[in-house]
């Protein structure tokens, strides 16, 4: 139901009353109320603490009262002697009646009783009660216990009629000096009687009520709180009065008597009258408010507003957007119709641009080379451009009101093209996908679309509206490529099995190769002799290198090689690479040396291994391609763009490189000249590989040259040094020396090794440095054999070879730590790619040795798993000519 303005006003109106009501009913109950209940309260608390004075005003009377008889020498002759006219004179009915006395006893300093007399002053006769002489005879020794002349007993007791206001002083001399004579005691009833005098005297009606006897109104968990510390309790009694308990100590100090005290709450009714009768102001205000307010916008605005709607009821009769509402002033309903006349001013501009535009629209839906298709809800073709024609073959009159999907959707695209619609109006978004449809004459085609709802004012979705683009030459290319692709990865893959097939096949036979020329070296040859092991040798070590470079090419480029940093002794660096190339230099009779700046700090943080590569491959370069002259390495800081550098310049007064080749020689498998390479041979391959090592490290190498004058080439890497800091640029340079190594020594060792090696060359060779190193050998040819020995006997160390036929080493390793043995197993294999040895370790294997396998490496094996015999120890190294 639709509301009017007015009643919407009214509406709102009362809802601002009610506002305010449950603002005002609000602000009484949480703030004037409760601040009327307060005051009352403290007021109550005040009548409350008047009571509690008049009764410790009376105890005070009476204590003055005692201590002036107590300090009176009549008394203190009176306990001394007692035949005196004392009780004559003193102890008269008109002095119990005078003093308002209900009790008064007097006793001797051993605690006997004296004198004693309970007196009735209101009725001016005695009280015969023998429960309370026996009491003050007997059982109130208590109260004789003074240890002072000032001392001084007071307070409420406990009686068997009703309490008792008590007073106990000690009787002394009127000086107030002396020893204790005795001990005075005077009580008056705290009775209805009195306790009504009282409420008289202050105007506030109490009692005081033994705890013994009953509670009077106040329930017991009231009397808990009251003992558990709390002050006073209030609470709302009958006619409109209220009730203050407090508890009053006795004598003794317990909590045995209750105050009652009962207040009149004048204060919170007034408070109750006075808030009732603003409550009705405030009322009263905002209906004449709200009665004023409605009438002056009735008046000013609505029906205006009306007037308002019945101007735009006639122009949207008439459907005339040139139509104008009539002037309505200038104040805001006066500008609304302004803003209404300029709207429609904007609606008529719009109308005709709306024209235009469909005019446009229309020209380019015959004109965009995309499929245009509108569809509805049954899959019927409602709008079909020139482009759809052009792409399905179908002509307007012939798909129009025809389901589509029968026409350019084959069988086996149904179901998709069922969800991707679904999805479509599930989501009430525009979607893309791509199908292939069927054209008139059956062939298929692959199409791209692009579909969004389209929906009516309600935003219920009532079609599709289609862009549709012929991607089928696209989807061939793209095909193409993937295929292209994916030869490339398996002629990649095929090039990284054949490197591994390559190097394992290599380095197997290149294992006997050194290993047995090493065996050689220790044995009596003549010079010449000699000199064929050094050939052999080198000719190996030079076939090793070849392998390697092609090896760490092929990782580069596949991206497979890491960069590992670590902290490193540079200074050590430097010393291991001018030991190892020295010797080179010194047969080509050319100067070598190795100069380090001081400001080059010893640790820096690098990839070590890295780092020698490329310096081994630049300044064994230069040296290779020097025939006379020098090759000189300076190793100093550089700093660029705030970053520092560690700088080699490597020198050399060799062949040099003619200007046209200097980046060339950079490439793979390229020198400067084909005559180099017939000269002083090589692959090409050790300045490529150290250029994208260099990169990879974020260093560079670079070179300058003049033909047949030599080379510099420059190789830079960033420092870092292990606590992050720039070390000083300033630059002394030293040299560094070179000490010749030692001859490698070995030792003889004791135990038992099985070597499972399927190549008959590498099992004479570790046959035999085992054997002359002390060890006992067993050989076989393939893993099963391995593991039908290891149950036979038992040995202290297995060279396990990873591939061999019937068993592989990686089957038999697994095997022999299933069946729980604890034998070191050393991986004995070609294999030398990135990742073979994580592969046997994670097979079991306990330390890993490549082939070809050097005889240092062996000893320092058998040091690791055996004891030696320091006694046997051996010299092997180069036979001395």
């Amino acid at each position: 139901m639709t509301l009017s303005l007015r009643v919407k006003v009214l509406f709102g109106l009362m809802c601002v009353l009610g506002f305010y009501l449950l603002l005002q009913y609000g602000i009484q109950r949480l703030v004037i109320t409760p601040g009327f209940e307060q005051l009352q309260q403290q007021e109550a608390v005040k009548d409350l603490h008047r009571c509690e004075d008049a009764i410790h005003r009376e105890i005070y009377h009476l204590s003055t009262l005692a201590k002036d008889w107590s300090q009176w020498d009549d008394t203190c002759h009176f306990v001394e002697d007692t035949k005196g006219p004392y009780v004559q004179a003193n102890l008269l009915d008109e002095t119990f009646v005078g003093a308002r006395l209900n009790l008064m006893f007097f006793y001797d300093t051993r605690g006997k009783p004296i004198w004693g007399r309970v007196y009735d002053f209101r009725n001016e006769c005695s009280i015969e009660d023998e429960y309370i002489t026996d009491q003050f005879t007997n059982d109130y020794d208590w109260l004789l216990r003074h240890d002072s002349l000032e001392s001084s007993i007071e307070g409420i007791l406990q009686t068997g009629i009703a309490p008792m206001l008590l007073c106990s002083k000690p009787i002394i001399n009127s000086n107030g000096e002396g020893l204790i004579h005795g001990t005075l005691i005077m009580g008056r009833f705290l009775d209805d009687v009195e306790v009504a005098g009282l409420s008289k005297q202050i105007r506030v009606p109490f009692a005081l009520l033994d705890l013994k006897t009953g509670y009077s109104s106040l329930e017991k968990r009231g009397l808990d709180q009251l003992r558990s510390g709390c002050k006073h309790l209030i609470q709302s009694g009958p006619d409109h009065m209220l009730q203050i308990y407090t508890i009053m100590p006795d004598i003794h100090g317990q909590s045995n008597f209750l105050l009652e005290a009962k207040v009149p709450a004048r204060i919170l009714a007034k408070g109750q009258v006075t808030i009732a009768f603003a409550f009705l102001s405030v009322i009263g205000v905002i209906l004449v408010t709200l009665i004023a307010i409605y009438t002056i916008l009735r008046w000013i605005v609505l029906s205006r507003i009306d007037k308002l709607g019945s101007e735009l009821s006639r122009i949207s009769c008439s459907r005339n957007l040139s139509d104008r509402i009539q002037n309505m002033g200038t104040d805001e309903v006066g500008r609304l119709g302004h803003g209404i006349n300029r709207m429609l001013d904007q609606l008529e501009l719009a109308h005709a641009e709306l024209q235009e535009s469909g005019q446009r629209l229309s020209l380019h839906f015959d004109q965009t080379p995309l499929g245009v298709v509108e569809w509805n809800m049954d899959f019927e073709v409602i709008r079909w451009n020139p482009a759809a024609e052009r792409i399905f073959g179908y002509s307007k009159p012939e798909i129009l009101g025809r389901c589509g999907l029968e026409l350019i959707v084959p069988d086996h695209e149904c179901e998709k093209v069922s969800a991707v619609w679904s999805d479509l109006l599930k989501n009430h978004g525009g979607t893309r996908s791509i199908i292939e449809n069927r054209t008139k004459n059956g062939h298929i085609l692959v199409c791209e679309w692009y579909d969004t709802p389209l929906v009516d004012g309600e935003g219920c979705v009532v079609g599709i509206a289609s862009l549709v683009h012929d991607i089928t030459l696209e989807h061939e290319t793209k095909m193409q490529l993937r295929q292209a692709k994916i030869a490339a990865e398996e002629a990649n893959r095929s090039k990284s099995l054949f490197l591994a097939n390559m190097s394992h096949e290599i380095r197997t036979p290149m294992n006997a190769i050194i290993g047995f020329s090493d065996l050689l070296v220790e044995e009596p040859l003549n010079p010449s002799q000699c000199d064929y092991v050094e050939t052999i040798q080198s000719s190996a070590q030079n076939l090793l290198g070849i392998i390697d470079d092609i090896l760490d090419l092929s990782k580069v480029e596949a991206g497979q090689l890491k960069i590992e940093y670590e902290s490193c002794n540079l200074s050590q660096i430097l010393d291991t690479i001018g030991s190892m190339l020295h010797p080179r230099a010194q047969e080509k009779s050319i100067r070598f040396a190795i100069h380090r700046s001081s400001a080059v700090p010893d640790r820096i943080v690098t990839d070590s291994l890295r780092l020698r590569q490329c310096l081994v491959n630049l300044i064994g370069n230069a040296i290779k391609f020097t025939e006379q002259g020098h090759v000189y390495t300076d190793v100093a800081l550089e700093q660029i763009d705030n970053q520092a550098f560690l700088r080699f310049d490597i020198e050399d007064t060799g062949i040099g490189i003619a200007p046209e080749r200097l980046e060339a020689v950079f490439d793979s498998f390229t020198q400067a000249d084909g005559k180099t390479s017939r000269q002083f041979g090589g692959t090409g391959l050790g300045l490529t590989i150290t250029r994208r090592l260099a990169e990879l490290m974020g260093g560079s190498v670079s070179v300058s040259s003049r033909l047949n004058e030599g080379s510099v080439f420059t190789f830079r890497i960033p420092l870092v040094t292990e606590d992050h800091g720039d070390p000083s640029l300033e630059q002394n340079t030293k040299p560094i020396h070179y000490e010749k190594k030692t001859e490698s020594e070995y030792t003889h060792f004791s135990g038992h090794v099985l070597v499972v090696e399927d190549v008959s060359a590498n099992q004479i060779l570790i046959q035999s440095i085992l054997r002359r190193l002390g060890l006992e050998v067993v050989l076989v040819d393939n893993g099963q054999k391995a593991l039908e020995v290891v149950q036979q006997k038992s040995f202290d160390l297995i060279l396990m070879d990873m591939q061999m036929p019937v068993m592989s080493g990686y089957e038999a390793t697994r095997a022999l730590r299933e069946n729980g043995d604890k034998t070191p197993i050393i991986a004995f294999t070609a294999h030398a790619l990135k990742g073979d040895r994580e592969k046997c370790m994670k097979a079991g294997c306990d330390d890993y040795l490549a082939k070809p396998v050097r005889l240092e490496e062996i000893i320092t094996i058998c040091r690791r798993y055996f004891i030696s015999d320091p006694s046997a120890t051996k010299n092997i190294g180069s036979n001395s000519r």
